[in-house]
């Protein structure tokens, strides 16, 4: 009896060590995988080499460029690269090719005599979509479909047209670089001829058609930046002439209650704008007024859940409470991002004195603060993006400036919360003499030649030591 208990104690810590252990599969392309993508496909298990890493290896793999693979634990869990993107290679010649999975580290290496480094570069662009009739001529999901192949405007920049297209519903359509998937670019379509970011290897751009006509499209990759996979545009612009007015809408559960619809409005208050590097402003950005509802909010051209951006964590200016009056502030432009600020921190003015401009040095600026709702910490200031070097601001001194620069200001509250102050100075020095101004016949005249200040008298030149210049 002993013997057999202890077989079955023997086949239960067997059959719990088998449930324990952890499937890791490459899922990828079809080129290298055999199936596209497929986290089940056992014929793609990786072996454990009993170190803590997991391997597989392709036989014969054919020369090609844009490989892409992710290694899959268990059939949920999905690893990249750092930045969680797929893993994308180049064969030059026929290999085998072994890719090795790290499960402390999450990364992933490949190897083999024909493997090369994938290096990002357009060789062709091809919109590709559910292409029906004049949409796409036709071609249906295609990436190597050269008849909507676009054609190249400027530097890194593609256009195609598709006339005759139909009036209908979701519309879909991504681009797809070098006849493959490896490097495709989607996004949000927000409004007729409005550019929107074009998002690696993102989710496909739907957009409806209410009047038959030219659908004209534009991919702008001149900023795209691989390594962090931003930077591209696209242009979707419909039939009718003139692009659509643009408008935003946003949704929230406003103090808590129903999620409704709110239209925007564009903001005009600079105070409330996105400023750049020299305090000018870069985007006023749009506007909507209403109660804190403690959730996320949802971004749409139309009242209307239908391709709409959802913003699950907006930006918050202090902490506003459930049921607080607010002002949620949209900016498409420049950082695609929702800041949402408290009313009793809205009415907060902060500024300069004298405004930023241009002035003769030295001058002496201070910073007003108005309608606070705590008291000040204090305010440190700093020159020229120098945010490392901040100087303590005392109010009886000021901050007196010799030289032209860009001010900015961080006002530290009780609370804990900061506002920033920005401007430019242009600060030109004094030259010690001024010109003469009278009613009267001009005695003296001030000149600069060859960088030197002179005073013309009776037609004579004298310097600043009233010596005779001849």
């Amino acid at each position: 009896m002993k013997k057999i208990l202890l077989m079955l104690v023997a086949l239960i810590a067997t059959s719990f060590s088998a449930m324990a252990e952890d499937i890791y599969i490459v899922a990828g392309s079809e080129e290298l995988c055999g199936t596209a993508w497929d986290c089940t496909d056992l014929n793609n298990k990786m072996t454990d080499n009993g170190d803590g890493t997991y391997s597989k290896t392709f036989t014969n793999v054919a020369a090609m460029n844009g490989y892409q693979f992710k290694v899959t634990k268990n059939g949920t869990e999905w690893y990249g690269d750092e930045a969680g993107n797929n893993i994308t290679f180049n064969v030059t010649t026929a290999c085998d090719v072994t890719i090795t999975f790290n499960a402390t580290t999450f990364k992933s290496t490949v190897t083999g005599s024909g493997v090369q480094a994938y290096v990002f570069n357009v060789e062709k662009v091809i919109a590709v979509g559910n292409g029906a009739g004049a949409w796409l001529n036709g071609a249906n999901w295609d990436p190597n479909a050269d008849a909507n192949k676009m054609t190249q405007v400027a530097d890194k920049v593609y256009e195609i047209s598709f006339d005759n297209v139909p009036v209908g519903e979701d519309y879909m359509v991504k681009f797809a670089t070098n006849g493959t998937w490896a490097d495709n670019f989607g996004g949000f379509f927000e409004a007729s001829g409005k550019e929107s970011d074009a998002m690696y290897n993102s989710g496909n751009i739907t957009f409806n058609l209410e009047k038959a006509g030219t659908v004209k499209l534009r991919l702008d990759l001149s900023k795209f930046d691989y390594a962090t996979r931003t930077g591209a545009k696209f242009v979707i612009t419909l039939p009718g002439s003139e692009p659509a007015e643009l408008t935003y809408f946003m949704k929230h559960p406003w103090g808590g209650a129903d999620w409704t619809w709110k239209p925007m409005a564009k903001n005009t208050e600079k105070k409330f704008a996105m400023f750049d590097g020299d305090g000018e402003v870069a985007e006023y950005g749009w506007v909507v007024n209403g109660k804190w509802g403690d959730n996320g909010v949802s971004i749409n051209a139309k009242e209307d859940d239908t391709n709409s951006k959802w913003i699950a964590e907006p930006h918050t200016f202090s902490t506003p409470q459930l049921g607080e009056d607010c002002r949620f502030f949209y900016f498409p432009e420049t950082q695609d991002v929702v800041l949402v600020i408290p009313e009793r921190w809205a009415k907060v003015e902060t500024s300069f004195d004298p405004a930023p401009g241009e002035y003769t040095g030295p001058l002496t600026v201070r910073v007003k603060c108005q309608n606070i709702p705590c008291e000040i910490s204090n305010i440190k200031y700093f020159f020229n993006d120098n945010v490392n070097d901040q100087v303590l601001y005392d109010d009886a001194k000021g901050i007196v400036l010799t030289e032209s620069t860009n001010l900015a200001a961080f006002v530290n509250f009780a609370d804990g919360n900061t506002l920033t102050v920005v401007g430019k100075y242009v600060i030109t020095k004094p030259t010690g003499v001024n010109d003469i101004t009278t009613t009267a016949n001009t005695k003296a005249q001030k000149v600069i030649e060859n960088g030197q200040v002179l005073i013309i008298k009776d037609g004579k030149k004298y310097n600043l030591l009233g010596n005779q210049v001849k």
